[in-house]
Formats: C-alpha cells, structure tokens, sequence
C-alpha cells in the first residue's frame, strides 16, 4: 500500500484525498438516515397501551383526599417533645373568646408542623376505635362513565403508636356521618360498610356499584381506624375504563395518611383545662382517666 501511494502522482494524491473528505464529511448525515428508519413510510410508530383512549388525557377520575379535621375536639400525639417556645404558645388560653376557632387552627397547625397526627375517635360498647377522618371526592375526567370495583388503604409503613407527646381536648359534639371505613390493623384493610353501631361490616364495594360520569362527583366520608399501630398509607381505587382496569392513588399531596393509635404511657402530656380555657402540662407521673377504664400516664 506504501508504494502505490508512493508512485501516484502529486495530482492523483491530491485526488484521493479531496475523495476522502467528501466521504468523512457525509458520514453524519447517513448514521442519521439510518437512525431515523431511512424515511420509510411503513416504519413502527409507538402507541399507548393504556385502556384509556388517545382522545382522553390525564386520568379518567380526579381524587382529592383530605383530612376532615373538626373543631369539636383537639387531640393530637406527636413523635416528639415539643421545644420550651413551642410548649409555651401551646400553654396559652384559646377557648371563649370571639377568635377561639382561629386560635384552635393555629395550635393545630403548630401540632401538624411538629409531625403530629390528630387523632379522631368514636365510643363502642366496646370500648374506644381511633381512626382518623378523611373525605375523598372523586371527579369523573373520561368521555364514558368509570365504574368504581374496589378501594382499599395500602399501609406503607407500619410501627407501635406514637408514645412521646399526647395533647387531649375532649370532644364537644359529633362528626359527620361516615359512609366507609379502613381497618388499618388489617392485613387487607379494603373499604368496608361502616355501621350506626360503629362496627364495621362488609366489604363496601361487595355488593355496592358507584359509576363516576365526566363531570360528576361522588364524596365518601372515610374513618381509618388503627388501635395497635402507628401507620401511614395511601387510598387504592380499582376502576374499570372502558372495559380495561386502572389503578389510581390518593395521597396527602405528596406524602402518605397518618393514623395513629392511643398508648397509655407517654412522655408527656398537655390536659384541656376547660376554666382556663388552655392546655395544661401534666406533672411527672400525673394519670388521667380519659376514658373509662383507660388511664393515661406522663412520664416528665
């Protein structure tokens, strides 16, 4: 190869060379050609798999899952000890004055900012369920009605209840009615029939059929109840979409549910004093009845 190119003329070197430059120079614009498909008409084009037509966009229902925090009553557990500031706004008199209801939001956001969970419950013959209240309105988005097959709550993490701090302000009335409810203590916590007795029955969707036409919206009042765990999950719903099944999951915006059962022993504990119209810490050691049979003790 050295001595052919050694017996080529100055003008034929040249000649190669110009030939390899044009070579080197269309070599982009082939791999290009060959990574487009060569600009066949019948190259595959990808298409959704997902039951929903292409017409459609975003998900057949829209869920918005909240807390349904009431008023009546301010009980709160939180995984931690509260800071001697924090402690001290806690302590301030918020009952009977024209602005008790704003007063009773801002401790409570101050409770939720410290990690705490409100904790809701109802009196059984027996004995005291705790559960926290939610309502879920689901929102039809799909040209064609969704029918609702299944909800359950999917606990994604589980451990004993939080035993640190227990602020208690007992309730001065009752909630709304509830139409569903999670055992949360269950291995298959599905929605479940929730009865005037506060006894949980059947599996809601077991023999109920809740169809979600576009623009149309169905409310369900929700208690998780929990009386050995602290828990956090999420609400499942199974649909059908024109035939094909959807999952879609309700969450605390970003972040799980959080329920939380009572425990008899904690750290420390604020008391609603209903004269003075604040909570009170207990002294070390203290132990209040707050409900009957069930005492409750401060450790500090």
């Amino acid at each position: 190869m050295r001595r052919r190119w050694q017996v080529l003329s100055t003008q034929d070197r040249i000649a190669v060379i110009s030939l390899l430059v044009a070579l080197l120079a269309a070599l982009p614009s082939y791999l290009a050609l060959r990574a487009s498909g060569g600009g066949r008409p019948d190259q595959a084009v990808a298409v959704p798999t997902s039951g929903v037509p292409e017409s459609d966009t975003g998900q057949a229902l829209q869920l918005l899952a909240k807390y349904n925090w009431t008023a009546t009553h301010v009980i709160w557990a939180l995984p931690g000890q509260l800071s001697s500031e924090d402690s001290q706004l806690a302590q301030q008199p918020f009952l009977g004055g024209p602005d008790q209801a704003a007063a009773i939001a801002t401790l409570e956001a101050l409770l939720a900012r410290r990690g705490g969970v409100k904790i809701d419950f109802i009196d059984t013959p027996q004995g005291v369920k705790e559960d926290s209240e939610l309502r879920l309105v689901i929102t039809g988005q799909h040209s064609s009605p969704v029918l609702i097959t299944r909800m359950e709550a999917r606990v994604v993490k589980r451990q004993p209840p939080l035993s640190e701090t227990l602020f208690f302000g007992p309730p001065e009335g009752e909630g709304e009615d509830i139409q569903i409810a999670f055992d949360l203590d269950s291995l298959s916590p599905v929605a479940r029939v929730f009865n005037d007795d506060g006894t949980l029955g059947e599996p809601y969707f077991a023999t109920k059929h809740v169809t979600v036409g576009r623009g149309e919206q169905v409310v369900f009042g929700i208690k998780a109840f929990a009386d050995r765990c602290y828990c956090e999950w999420e609400i499942v719903v199974d649909t059908l979409v024109d035939g094909q099944e959807q999952t879609l999951v309700a969450r605390d915006g970003d972040d799980p549910f959080r329920t939380t059962a009572f425990t008899h022993s904690y750290e420390t504990i604020y008391e609603l004093d209903l004269a003075r119209g604040q909570f009170v810490r207990l002294a070390p050691g203290s132990s209040r009845e707050f409900f009957q049979g069930e005492v409750f003790q401060s450790k500090q």
